[in-house]
């Protein structure tokens, strides 16, 4: 009960939203009839609260023919709205000492609580039926019409038919009693009413519960997003049941990671939508399983902070929620792109999606693909990445040695690396032959075409000048 109470005020004040003054106090008087229940004060099979020995002066002390009226007047009036004669008097019993100390101290209270109660009365036979059985329920349903006028009918839909499951979903309710969060935790609990079951056997449900509340406004991001939920708890869940203690507090992990990116683009992106369930999460969750099964586990470590391996490799895969936009920017480069983040894991989402490295992510991708450990090494190196020169390395196509030289160059003294790039154009463009000139060098090349084009131009003045010679000598004759 701490843990959730704990959960209620991280999340949302409990009943801070109620509209009416009435509703606040009918969903402390559920809290509290709740805890009766707990400690086995609950209403006989007549719908009688026993009394502990505590209220017996309190009882006393409010035995007058006027307090006796209050109990008269509620039913009939009650009756009088709709709700069955039996409904009626189990509300009524339920409540009768909140109802007699209203009535003798603050009669617009014992009205606005009546009135609040009344409101039962057009609710259909499965609400009437558990107020018969539940009369404690009465100020939650009465008040959750706030929100939504078929509130009622979801929380009594949203209760489980075992009692013990029953109880610890009433106890969620004592804690969420604002109208607005009962009628989205009842929503959740006729949406997910074993996976919520599940966790709660786990003593897990507080650490996952804002998730579960989240509710989508587009409907198909919405289905994707429960669909993604339930796969996600659902296999933790598994795992935490073969004995794995930390698969829940992973899945949490993934979820404050993960969640938020993943909401973005299945609002934005219709197409990461279709493809990211049945395309994206798969191979992904495919890739974490796979390699934390390699992974050997580690028995008898020294202590509990220290960080075993599976933690580091499973960490190696999930930290970076960019990795959706990995799989979905390049989708188009095909299965590789998923076999490169199978070997590689963020490495390959933080270079494939760095900015300086834009244009060349082929070759980016391609260095991956081949396993260049010496190339790979040089990509993740803050200081290169800021070189230009690198980049215009990995733009042309060097391979073998005269890039590995350049690369090593490079990162033995970035600092020089104005200086260097001057010596490094001197021999790539003037001493290394290349195969798609012919074996000639840049350079030779282009003095080859200077000299063809200086020749030309030479050719092209002395046509020009013979040409206007030959216009400007009739000129000459007729002036």
């Amino acid at each position: 009960m701490l843990g959730w109470a704990r959960l209620a005020a991280s999340t949302k004040p409990g009943c801070q939203m109620c509209g009416m003054i009435c509703v606040r106090v009918l969903g402390l008087m559920f809290a509290v009839s709740l805890i009766a229940c707990t400690n086995q004060d609950c209403p006989n099979a007549n719908g009688v609260a026993k009394r502990s020995g505590g209220c017996d002066s309190v009882s006393a002390g409010l035995e007058a023919a006027g307090a006796e009226d209050a109990l008269g007047q509620t039913k009939k009036r009650l009756i009088e709205h709709g709700l069955s004669e039996e409904s009626a008097e189990a509300i009524v019993e339920h409540n009768q000492r909140y109802l007699k100390i209203v009535w003798e101290e603050d009669q617009k209270q014992w009205e606005r609580t009546v009135a609040l109660f009344v409101r039962l009365g057009l609710q259909p036979e499965p609400v009437q039926a558990s107020l018969v059985r539940f009369p404690e329920l009465a100020g939650l349903l009465a008040g959750s019409l706030e929100a939504h006028r078929d509130g009622p009918l979801s929380i009594v839909q949203s209760l489980p038919e075992s009692s013990i499951d029953r109880q610890a979903v009433l106890s969620l309710y004592a804690q969420f009693c604002d109208a607005s969060d009962a009628t989205r935790l009842a929503a959740l609990l006729r949406r997910d009413q074993d996976l919520v079951l599940r966790l709660i056997a786990h003593d897990a449900l507080s650490l996952l519960l804002p998730w579960l509340l989240t509710e989508p406004d587009n409907p198909e991001v919405r289905k994707v997003y429960h669909d993604w939920l339930r796969q996600v708890l659902n296999e933790a869940l598994d795992s935490a049941s073969h004995g794995d203690s930390a698969a829940l507090d992973r899945a949490a992990a993934l979820l404050v990671t993960h969640s938020g990116r993943v909401g973005e683009l299945l609002n934005q992106d219709e197409a990461f939508r279709r493809a990211f369930l049945d395309k994206y999460w798969l191979r992904f969750a495919h890739t974490v399983r796979h390699a934390l099964d390699k992974t050997p586990k580690q028995l008898g470590e020294s202590g509990q902070d220290e960080v075993s391996e599976r933690e580091l490799v499973w960490f190696s895969y999930f930290c970076d929620p960019r990795v959706w936009d990995y799989f979905h920017q390049l989708a188009e480069e095909g299965d590789f792109v998923f076999e490169v983040f199978d070997r590689w894991g963020l490495v390959a989402v933080d270079l494939a999606l760095a900015p300086e490295y834009r244009e060349v992510r082929k070759g980016v991708l391609e260095a991956l693909r081949k396993a260049d450990e010496m190339v790979i090494e040089a990509l993740r190196d803050e200081n290169l990445r800021r070189q230009p020169l690198f980049v215009e390395l990995l733009k042309r196509d060097i391979k073998g040695g005269p890039l590995a030289k350049a690369l090593r160059e490079l990162q033995a003294a970035p600092a020089e690396a104005r200086a260097y790039g001057a010596r490094y154009r001197m021999e790539y463009n003037h001493r290394h032959p290349h195969s798609a000139l012919g074996y000639q060098t840049c350079g030779g090349v282009c003095r080859r075409d200077q000299r063809l084009e200086g020749v030309g131009l030479r050719r092209l003045r002395t046509s020009l000048r013979s040409a206007l010679s030959r216009t400007a000598e009739p000129l000459k004759q007729t002036l």
